[in-house]
């Protein structure tokens, strides 16, 4: 489902849960700022938790380090099988260890076993081997085909299971083990193996039941709960416009390149959601904390069951009525939450856009980036009725609400290109030519200052888009010199220049052709009428 605006950093200011310093900690964030209104006991307890969890991956990556460290040059580093695992470690190659262990071994439990016991990998290096190669980059391509016919997340899987058994070897469960679970849970959820994500739960659950969550504030994991158990991964959700019932639906993250879906996705369970509410909003413990994201995924959880009035009533309670004193504030997420769940579940974007300015009202500085946007257009173009709106009138009114908002601020539109996806989407659709200009005149202006060189090749796709764009509704008003003028003003080069007008001229032809049929059926229909006319006359005559 969709990208955080808030920082871990803020997340740990505005909410004193151990799990949240823990994460930061392992991100290298030295230091966190805990809520005012978090009593110096909590403070001392929290900030102990993340020294420690700190010092222990540092401990873990100076185990591997150091040894290596003390030899003069590279050829006198050992080159055993054991000591090659943490030289990978040492240089970082997290992707090279885990192809050299896959086809050494094919990840054999015994083989896995024995380097734990003859001290070649200890606990700690695993966890940090682990929260790096999570970390990394285009992993499915990268681990493409490392054992033939078997998929990257079987090899992560495999991974966990070898943490189960190594590293998790008693009921209780340390902060560190849950940090690296919970990895696993969110890796397995971005990769659309929703099955895996919840084995990966289940395990947590067993090790550390929802009380005993909601009691330690583990909120990264109750994040993972709500989205895996109470509906709060808005990407499955399906869309199905009022006027067309009868349609194929979609979901609202199909389409997107950068979207792994599961084949399935249902809430498991509604009680869960009511748990965390009671202990959010009736338990001491988080009377004075606050979490965006995990306001978010309850705000999510609430529109999947469809109950708005219940989302009303607990971001009213959290954050429109809440204590002036706390430093907390809304973030992209929650507001993008919020308006999902109203445009999706409810299928009103006014009330959606009504709760949002009494956001606004309520806290001037929040930002909306580039996410927040980018969802308001998909849910304006998902819920548009064509039938009852031929122009998209909802649609162009978010476009107009992006622009003044930033006007407004005296800030810059971002160059997002999920925005201008979407924007070019429902400027086609609706043969938009005045809007399509105006991204191409305010989007693309760096475009065609900076050198070639510089400019991507997605950035030209899509600039191209545009270009035909509007030189396809030009042409199909007959405008030709206005079509030639376009070409020679907006061209980013002599190549893209020719491109255009050959484009242009194209479509002037097709126009051209599209006049003379109309013209030919005109006067065919013409003289089907004076035919007509001329027997209609003779039979009068005849009685």
């Amino acid at each position: 489902m969709l990208r955080s605006a808030c920082s871990t950093t803020h997340v740990a200011k505005a909410l004193s849960s151990t799990l949240a310093f823990e994460h930061i900690a392992i991100a290298g964030t030295s230091t966190a700022t805990v809520t005012n209104t978090v009593t110096t006991k909590n403070k001392e307890r929290v900030q102990n938790s993340a020294k420690t969890l700190g010092h222990e991956l540092l401990d873990a990556e100076s185990k591997y380090i150091k040894p290596l460290l003390n030899y003069a040059n590279s050829s006198q580093v050992p080159v055993g099988p054991n000591s090659k695992i943490r030289e990978y470690l040492k240089n970082g190659q997290y992707i090279k260890l885990l192809i050299k262990l896959s086809v050494d071994s094919h990840l054999d439990q015994n083989y896995i076993s024995n380097l734990f016991i003859d001290g070649s990998l200890t606990k700690k290096e695993y966890s940090v081997f682990l929260n790096k190669l999570l970390a990394e980059e285009a992993l499915n391509a990268r681990l493409s085909n490392v054992i033939p016919d078997t998929p990257h997340t079987e090899l992560i899987y495999r991974l966990f299971e070898i943490y189960c058994d190594q590293v998790v070897n008693t009921e209780h469960v340390t902060l560190l083990q849950l940090h690296d679970m919970n990895l696993f849970v969110k890796t397995f959820v971005l990769e659309g193996q929703l099955s895996k994500a919840q084995k990966v739960l289940d395990y947590i659950l067993k090790r550390r039941p929802l009380e005993v969550l909601l009691e330690n504030a583990d909120v990264e994991v109750l994040i993972q709960v709500l989205r895996l158990r109470c509906g709060a991964l808005s990407k499955y959700w399906k869309i199905q416009p009022t006027a067309q019932k009868s349609s194929t639906t979609k979901r609202l993250g199909d389409g997107r390149s950068n979207c792994h879906l599961s084949s399935t996705y249902k809430c498991q369970d509604n009680k869960i959601i009511l748990q965390v509410i009671n202990a959010v909003l009736g338990d001491n413990k988080w009377k004075n904390r606050r979490s965006p994201q995990l306001d978010s995924a309850i705000v999510y959880s609430l529109g999947y069951l469809g109950q708005m009035d219940l989302i009303k009533k607990y971001i009213r309670h959290k954050w429109t009525t809440a204590d002036e004193e706390m430093d907390a504030s809304p973030n992209s997420d929650l507001l993008v939450a919020v308006v999902t769940s109203y445009c999706m579940k409810d299928g009103n974007m006014k009330q959606a856009l009504h709760v949002l300015d009494q956001f606004i009202k309520r806290y001037p500085s929040v930002d909306l980036d580039a996410v927040f946007w980018r969802r308001l257009l998909q849910l304006s173009s998902a819920i548009w009725d064509k039938q009852l709106d031929s122009k998209a009138s909802v649609s162009h009114g978010c476009w107009e609400i992006l622009k003044h908002w930033h006007s407004e601020r005296n800030i810059n539109i971002p160059i997002d290109h999920g925005i201008l996806q979407e924007l070019y989407r429902i400027f086609a659709q609706t043969r938009n030519r005045k809007g399509a200009m105006e991204v191409l005149t305010q989007f693309f202006l760096s475009t065609f200052i900076k050198p070639e060189f510089a400019i991507s090749g997605s950035e030209m796709a899509l600039l191209r888009k545009y270009q035909r764009l509007i030189l396809k509704l030009t042409a199909a008003k007959g405008n030709y010199h206005k079509g030639l003028q376009f070409c020679k003003e907006w061209s980013v080069n002599r190549a893209n220049r020719i491109e255009m007008q050959n484009y242009f001229f194209e479509r002037r032809e097709a126009y051209n052709r599209k006049c003379i049929l109309q013209k030919e059926r005109k006067a065919t229909l013409q003289l089907q009428y004076d035919q007509m006319e001329e027997e209609d006359m003779l039979l009068g005559r005849l009685w």
